[in-house]
């Protein structure tokens, strides 16, 4: 990879469910990425604080350069959410 890219996911019904159960295909999809060198960001409509405390809960602290308010703001080459969103160059819905 020539370029670091830059990846976002969002928190809640994508790294896990509405109900608080991780998601462990799109978790194993962060850790591919960070493994390739990309750079992580996780955001949250519900703030940085929120993000944090799930980065946390799942062990990804390891895997995560950032995390965010939830913000269109917010640069991605590539976008994990589970609603249709236009936060990168490509969002992915899961």
């Amino acid at each position: 990879m020539n370029q670091k890219l830059r990846i976002v996911y969002d928190v809640d019904g994508t790294l896990i469910t509405l109900d608080d159960k991780p998601r462990w295909d799109v978790i194993e999809s962060l850790k591919f990425w960070k493994k390739l060198g990309a750079t992580i960001i996780v955001h949250s409509g519900c703030g940085k604080d929120y993000a944090d405390l799930w980065v946390r809960r799942l062990f990804l602290t390891d895997y995560v350069d950032a995390t965010d308010s939830k913000n269109k703001e917010t640069y991605a080459d590539i976008s994990y959410d589970d609603e249709v969103v236009t936060y990168g160059n490509l969002n992915v819905r899961v």
